[in-house]
């Protein structure tokens, strides 16, 4: 620490906030198992409906995903596909997510990539999209949207799995 007769500037730093809602610090320190998402509350008695999603080709964006999976807890949605960058030289890296009802309703998802945050030309990454859960009629049939930093985008058709019924005690 430098003596204030020593100092030429004083900087203050800020730290911003994070543009995408954070992983609680609850969950990433102490779950283990499926077991611990139930006591936590994010998952339900009956477990986690899911749902298939169907691969998509796009050629004019040099884009395909690959089957995957649409999941839906309580309070959450999430989506895993595996996209392909059909296209060089440079990798594709999916920025934003958006996903989209047939009544034009819009939920914004956090992209989350299984390696180094880029998908290298000819190679394809398992891609997970969170979002929060459906309001309510918003219905079960949607577009999943994905837009890369370089303007390319894969709009994939997702439909949604209906809520898990509890059972009864």
């Amino acid at each position: 620490m430098a003596h204030p007769s020593n100092v030429d500037t004083l900087i203050n730093v800020a730290r911003q906030e994070p543009t995408a809602p954070v992983c609680p610090a609850e969950v990433r320190s102490e779950v283990r198992g499926p077991e611990d998402f139930r006591l936590l509350g994010y998952m339900g008695a009956s477990g986690v409906p899911t749902a298939p999603i169907n691969a998509r080709d796009d050629d004019a964006q040099g884009l395909e995903s690959w089957q995957g999976v649409a999941y839906r807890g309580k309070g959450w949605l999430m989506f895993q596909v595996w996209i392909r960058n059909k296209r060089g030289p440079q990798p594709w890296v999916p920025t934003e997510a958006t996903l989209t009802s047939k009544a034009g309703e819009e939920l914004r998802g956090r992209v989350v990539l299984e390696e180094q945050g880029e998908i290298p030309p000819g190679e394809a990454v398992r891609v997970l999209v969170v979002t929060e859960e459906l309001p309510a009629g918003a219905g079960l049939v949607f577009t999943l949207e994905m837009s890369g930093a370089d303007g390319r985008t894969l709009a994939i058709p997702v439909k949604i799995p209906a809520p898990a019924k509890e059972p009864k005690p």
